[in-house]
């Protein structure tokens, strides 16, 4: 087996496993288990970075977790709250939502 051949076998799984959409947050979804989950303005699809890279396709754009760190629901309320616009990083498909790797607020 040659060099490339071994960098050809590694090169899928050197790709970005995540993606970033930006926006401000328009809807919050909490459930009595703990579920929570935004929706964002950022286009026509809500988030298209994420879109264009899963499937989550029963979600219709809504990205969360179904058990957030409090630090994470603290953010996003300060977020909805100020209308400050987010940077969402996706880390794929939770149940039929995005899910949230991580989050800052601009």
């Amino acid at each position: 087996m040659n060099k490339w051949t071994v960098l050809l076998f590694f090169l899928p799984f050197l790709s970005v496993a995540y993606t970033q959409d930006t926006g401000k947050i328009t809807d919050i979804f909490v459930s009595q288990n703990g579920s929570l989950a935004i929706k964002i303005n950022s286009g026509k699809q809500g988030i298209p970075n994420a879109a264009k890279k899963f499937s989550c396709t029963s979600g219709s754009g809504w990205v969360g977790l179904s058990n957030p760190h409090s630090i994470i629901v603290s953010a996003i309320m300060t977020a909805k709250t100020t209308q400050e616009e987010v940077v969402i990083t996706i880390d794929g498909c939770e149940g039929g939502w995005f899910k949230i790797k991580d989050m800052y607020i601009k």
